[in-house]
Formats: structure tokens, sequence, C-alpha cells
């Protein structure tokens, strides 16, 4: 089977457009086309149904999709050790953050990576921490700065950070040493990325806690502001609250609530070259990132 079509279905799939995968591999549409129309006569069922906005993956493309990202990794894997072993270091790389205020350590990191070794891409990934970890899982990203999870990943101990209540100026509370946990559940709350695992959900779900959620945002900036127009309290990891400048009150909560952060990568078995050199050349700057 042609790895390259392989390739270009799964772009097309990233895209939702062939006309954009031509654009992006410099093909023409139709020859785009032509690649996926013989892969689909290769494995004998459509693989994208097309329409007017674009493809998308039929039911049975997805069920390949875990074996399609195998194929691809394995083949990348091959030629980065066979140019390891004629003495080039080349491949790709994908690193990330859960925290917008490391995107500055990590760009520093990435420009002394690429002097040393500037055959090796490095892209960037973002996501909440659950997103990332399952994306080094998936072998998706090869290096993620998160709060930990449970999953197939190694992982480097960074520090623990505490989870912060986020109350207005004029709350009932603003004059008490830390928040109950269980207020959570009277005052109205102000929900961060709502419906995905995060450290707060989490936290909620280990506490029996069934949070009052009146509001919701994708956004800390945006749940900063909603707090000090009195409009409820919410909850944040205090690296977050660092960034933040809205006129609020941060309180410990009760029982304190700690998170560990630390490096999420893939394990030693599969990690690919071009990920575990950056891994080594990262150590000698972790050192900063406990200072930020």
């Amino acid at each position: 089977m042609d790895i390259e079509k392989i390739k270009i279905l799964k772009e097309a799939i990233n895209l939702g457009s062939l006309s954009s995968v031509a654009e992006k591999y410099k093909y023409t549409a139709s020859g785009i086309s032509k690649m996926v129309n013989s892969l689909e006569n290769q494995v004998g069922f459509p693989l994208l149904i097309r329409n007017k906005n674009g493809v998308i993956p039929t039911d049975e493309c997805t069920k390949l999709m875990p074996s399609i990202n195998e194929i691809i990794y394995w083949e990348d894997q091959f030629n980065q050790i066979s140019a390891e072993i004629k003495g080039v270091n080349i491949g790709a790389i994908s690193v990330g953050t859960a925290y917008g205020q490391y995107y500055k350590w990590l760009s520093k990191l990435i420009y002394e990576f690429n002097r040393v070794y500037p055959y090796i891409e490095v892209n960037i990934v973002e996501g909440t921490s659950s997103k990332l970890s399952k994306e080094v899982e998936d072998r998706k990203a090869d290096f993620c700065i998160i709060s930990k999870r449970e999953g197939n990943h190694d992982w480097i101990y960074l520090f623990h950070d505490e989870l912060l209540a986020m109350i207005p100026k004029n709350h009932t509370l603003c004059n008490v040493d830390k928040y109950p946990i269980s207020s959570f559940q009277n005052d109205a709350f102000i929900e961060i990325y709502p419906g995905l695992e995060t450290d707060n959900s989490r936290v909620f779900q280990h506490n029996n806690i069934m949070a009052n959620k009146k509001f919701s945002t994708l956004d800390s900036y945006a749940a900063c502001y909603l707090v000090e127009s009195n409009l409820g309290v919410s909850l944040v990891n205090g690296l977050i609250s660092k960034t933040l400048t809205a006129d609020v009150l941060y309180k410990s909560i009760d029982p304190k609530q700690m998170i560990e952060i630390g490096i999420a990568y893939p394990k030693k078995s599969i990690i690919s070259p071009a990920a575990l050199k950056f891994l080594e050349f990262s150590k000698k700057y972790i050192y900063e990132i406990k200072n930020l």
C-alpha cells in the first residue's frame, strides 16, 4: 500500500478539503482526488464523504484511523533511524503546553534546539492537559507541559501547583483565609472549558462536588472578568492566576487542592529519535521552568 496516499488521506481529513491538500502539496485537485480514489479501490470501500463543504471520513475510514496513524508513525521512525545511521538528524516533533506562560520558555528552547538540529521540524500543539496527554499517547505529540494525567506515557515531575478559588472582591467570604470547596455548590460558578476534562472537573469529581454552573467560557481571561463583574466565582490553577489582570481575589481552597505539573512524553520503547533528542536537550533548561 502506498504510504504517500495514506498521508494524503489523513491530511484531507485534517484539513477537511481535497483542494486544501492540493494547495499544500502543490498537486492539482484532480491529482489528489485520483490518489484517494486509488486508495479506495485498494481497500474496497469509500474512505471519504465528499460534499460542497469539503470531505469527512466515512465510518469505515474512522475505524481505520488508528492503523493509519500507526503506519505513518512507523514510516517516520524508519526514516529518522535510517538518517541517524547515516549521521544526519532529521524528523518532525510536536511540543506543547496547557499553560500559556510557558510558550516563551518553549520558544527559547526550540530556538536553541534548532541551532543544533536545524533539520528537525518542530510543531506547536495546544489544548488542555487531558487533550495533550491523549495526543502523547496517540503519538501526535512528543513533549507536553501539563498537569499529571494517568496514561501510557512517561513523566518528568516539575513541581506542585495549587488550585485557587477566584472570587469577587465584595464576596461574602472575601475576608476569610480559605474558600470552602462546598461553596462551589451554592455560588454561581463560571466554568472554564465546559464539557471537557480539566483540573477543575477532576477536583470536583474527586470531592463529590456538583458545581452550580451558571456561565461558561473557553478563556481564563474571560472567566476572570466575569468574576470581576460579580457574576460568580471560578477555579483556576495558581500558574494561570499569575497571568490574569482583573481585580479579583484568589483564595486557597479548604481542603487545599494541589496539582502535579510536569512533562509528558512517549515511552522510551516508542519515542522517535528526533523526540528523544529534544527531550535530552530540554533537560539542560528544565531548571529554568521551575523558577518562572
